[in-house]
């Protein structure tokens, strides 16, 4: 009995008058106006009976978590019991019945009042599915059949390797229905894990089964850098991961194929609680012209992870603020970096600069411009010979110089043979065989 109303103003599940005997046994009487039990004459409730309160005497007192008054199959309506109801199975039961209001057959001990939880079993197939793209099929029974709908709450105990949907639905008139399990594919080398699946509707006992789910990762470091380079004098930070559980704490070694270029840490340790650690890396400046070079990084502790840093040479002799390996005139400044014919010599330390095989003070004190490279084929004093050739033999571009004897070379030259960039004119040979 539930919700009743027994007797005006006085109330109560059960109400008795002079001359009445009631005996009460496997019921349960709850949620009742004014009391459970009330009246002028005893009820012999028998212990294996609950009430939600203390006014019925011997009966067991506690709420019998009922559920709402509603069509659980059979011909009336009843209250469901509810998960963790003590009247479930509570053991051995006085002159008990062989089904419940419904009709439905006991399960195990007869179950206390008009209403007998039946079971809910589930198997999954299989059992056992990787990690990375697994997959299985649950299939949920319930132990009566009838002609109704049940939907079934499900659940996973490890929702990080097995996930199942919130419910399912058995048909009316169905047995059973299945549903899909799916693994979670994570990154960690967590080892193997057994998620227990769990089934439960209102009116039945949970079901459970388990599944094992393979995990697919090996234990292993990572190791990133925030720069791919630096400079000798720089400073980069890098971080070291790992990919297994963090409940312990994990002491790496560090090491490089070079430390007379950086300086690192040799251990570092990643945290209880963390998953990764950062790191500096230094670099080691001198005075030395040594060129860029890419440094090999190690890290251990789960076996072994690298990565490549580029240090750049940042000596700058000439203090000009370009580095002397990236410097056109690494010993002069020239912090414009000009280079006027693309030599690759600076202009500040290139002897000629319009690159016309004249050197810059000679053009300039003979009158040249030592950025028109054109000016090499001129010849201000019409004496035949070029200001190239003039500056070649050593002699004035700007004065005539004769050459009496016809063999190329100019009377007052300096030195009789040149190392001449052009030939001869073409008459010349002529001239010479006659």
């Amino acid at each position: 009995m539930s919700g009743n109303s027994a007797y005006p103003d006085t109330g109560g599940g059960l109400y008795t008058r002079e001359y009445a005997s009631i005996s009460v046994s496997n019921s349960i009487i709850a949620n009742s106006a004014g009391g459970a039990c009330g009246g002028t004459v005893s009820i012999a409730i028998a212990t294996d009976s609950i009430v939600d309160d203390s006014s019925c005497s011997v009966a067991t007192v506690a709420d019998p978590l009922l559920g709402p008054l509603a069509d659980n199959g059979g011909a009336t309506l009843t209250h469901a019991l509810m998960s963790g109801s003590p009247a479930i199975n509570p053991g051995s039961s006085v002159n008990p019945t062989s089904t419940d209001q419904r009709g439905f057959a006991a399960v195990g001990t007869r179950d206390v009042g008009a209403f007998e939880v039946q079971s809910l079993s589930v198997s999954v197939s299989p059992d056992v599915m990787p990690e990375n793209g697994g997959a299985s099929t649950g299939t949920v029974t319930r132990s009566v059949l009838i002609d109704r709908p049940l939907e079934v709450n499900l659940a996973s105990s490890d929702l990080s390797s097995a996930m199942v949907p919130t419910s399912v639905v058995i048909p009316a008139g169905e047995a059973s229905a299945t549903f899909a399990i799916s693994a979670v594919d994570d990154t960690l080398a967590d080892g193997n894990s057994i998620s227990s699946i769990s089934v439960n509707a209102i009116g039945y006992v949970v079901g459970s089964a388990t599944v094992t789910v393979v995990d697919n990762e090996t234990p292993s470091l990572g190791l990133t850098l925030n720069s791919s380079s630096i400079s000798e004098s720089g400073i980069t930070v890098a971080t070291v991961s790992r990919n297994t559980p963090t409940n312990t704490a994990l002491n790496v070694s560090l090491s490089s194929n070079n430390p007379t270029r950086l300086v690192i840490p040799a251990t570092v340790e990643i945290p209880v609680g963390a998953a990764f650690v950062n790191f500096n890396i230094t670099g080691i400046d001198n005075t030395t012209l040594d060129a860029d070079q890419l440094v090999t990084i190690a890290a251990s502790g789960l076996g072994s992870v690298t990565a490549n840093l580029l240090v750049t040479d940042d000596d700058d002799d000439d203090a000009d603020g370009i580095a002397d390996n990236a410097d056109n005139c690494p010993s002069t400044p020239n912090p414009n970096q000009d280079d006027f014919e693309g030599d690759g010599i600076g202009d500040a330390c290139d002897n000629d600069i319009d690159g016309d095989g004249m050197p810059n003070q000679y053009e300039l004190d003979n009158g040249l411009d030592p950025r028109n490279s054109f000016d090499r084929d001129a010849d201000p004093d019409g004496d035949g010979f070029t200001n190239l050739e003039e500056f070649e033999f050593s002699t004035d571009p700007n004065v005539p110089n004769p050459d009496d004897d016809n063999d190329g070379i100019p009377d007052d030259a300096l030195v009789d043979t040149p190392q001449r960039r052009f030939p001869l004119p073409a008459i010349l040979p002529l001239l010479l065989d006659e």
